[in-house]
């Protein structure tokens, strides 16, 4: 087609998916044969110089991070007034497809311990995917999902450590973390908020706080409670509960102490998630995607949340202790 790019040392075959600032094609490379998905970002149109930054920065970033659930850059380049990246192509369609055919309970586990782990491996390199969401999340085949677009991450040490430009938030309001919302300085635990939101919408089939707007959304992340899990799934209710915890310090320290969390109650409910396969579940566990040296759970610690009741009954017990004294010392 015309409005199709030419790019020395790849054929376009057709166009895959249009983005805000980048489009993507099915090409092949030419010197290899190889097919990949070229994303490409046209710098002789209105684009603007912060679109190229991210542009590069999602290019630098993928080239670090090493990892069998990260999606794998072949090359990048600048030519004729394009900027090109050529990345593996992933035929299997996204993880919003997959959701919306409906997933095993087994299936949703693996998907986020190998997502979890992806994610991991990002933060050790000091990258924040800021974008977590099922839509970012392609599949190397039935049972092998692949974390994708990093093309608003940030370096959590980065000077200011915003997420607005010029008054834009971005990222996608239905897994958004309270600080990201705010336009705070995020650091790993926002993406282990998103991780959370999407875990919850695997299991259940919606985001946490779905039925409303993208003001809606930001409200209820913001200031209402957590919605709960259907009964059989109310075992993995505390994950997803310090997962979506307000504040960040109240939530897990990082995405491997989530899973392993996760991985341990798994242990203590096998009959409630393991399909008939063979190995122990610990085995299950390993296969699936889970890091190693699941035991029993964590020492609850509840976070704020959970404490307020406590709380407002301390002060009630307080009030009443308050009151009784003052009569006491009226009547003496």
């Amino acid at each position: 087609m015309s409005d199709q790019p030419t790019l020395p040392g790849y054929r376009i075959e057709r166009l895959l998916g249009r983005g805000g600032m980048a489009a993507v094609y099915l090409a092949t490379q030419l010197s290899l044969g190889r097919v990949v998905a070229l994303k490409v970002l046209d710098l002789r149109t209105m684009c603007s110089a912060s679109e190229q930054q991210r542009f590069l920065r999602e290019a630098q970033a993928l080239a670090e991070v090493h990892h069998p659930n990260v999606v794998t850059v072949h090359d990048v380049t600048a030519e004729q007034g394009l900027c090109c990246m050529a990345m593996e192509y992933l035929p299997a369609g996204s993880l919003t497809e997959r959701l919306a055919r409906g997933l095993r309970i087994e299936d949703a586990l693996s998907i986020i311990a190998r997502v979890g782990s992806a994610l991991s491996a990002a933060h050790a390199h000091g990258i924040v995917h800021r974008d977590v969401k099922p839509d970012n999340v392609l599949l190397r085949d039935d049972s092998t999902p692949v974390l994708t677009d990093f093309g608003i991450a940030q370096r959590h040490d980065a000077e200011g450590g915003r997420i607005t430009e010029q008054g834009i938030l971005l990222g996608t309001p239905a897994y958004m973390s309270p600080e990201q919302i705010e336009g705070k300085r995020v650091d790993a635990r926002s993406d282990l908020y998103s991780l959370g939101a999407m875990f919850f919408e695997l299991l259940v089939g919606e985001t946490p706080f779905a039925g409303g707007g993208s003001q809606d959304q930001f409200l209820g992340h913001l200031t209402r409670p957590v919605p709960r899990l259907p009964e059989r799934l109310s075992y993995l209710q505390p994950v997803i509960d310090r997962s979506l915890a307000k504040r960040a310090e109240h939530r897990y320290l990082d995405v491997d102490q989530m899973l392993k969390d996760l991985g341990s109650r798994l242990l203590s409910e096998p009959k409630q998630w393991s399909a008939e396969s063979p190995g122990s579940p610990t085995e299950r566990l390993r296969s699936m995607g889970f890091p190693s040296g699941i035991d029993r759970p964590l020492t609850e610690h509840p976070t704020v949340e959970m404490q307020r009741p406590v709380v407002a009954n301390m002060l009630k017990q307080l009030g009443a202790a308050a009151l009784v004294a003052c009569l006491l010392v009226l009547c003496a």
